[in-house]
């Protein structure tokens, strides 16, 4: 299921997802709800398969 939600993934949505995980690394890194777990495990996958660097303060 998360494959799916990865493949489906564009590089528009994969600019939202570094926007809502820089918002939370800037929030203190509160715990991960559901949704925003799979949108950083579905950027960390995805931005590996492509020509997509995540940003360094994320790694």
């Amino acid at each position: 299921m998360l494959e799916d939600m990865i493949e489906e993934l564009n590089d528009t949505e994969l600019q939202f997802c570094y926007i809502d995980i820089v918002n939370w690394k800037r929030t203190g890194m509160p715990q991960l709800d559901g949704q925003l777990l799979n949108l950083w495990r579905s950027y960390k996958l995805k931005s590996s398969q492509k020509d997509f660097t995540i940003h360094p303060d994320l790694d």
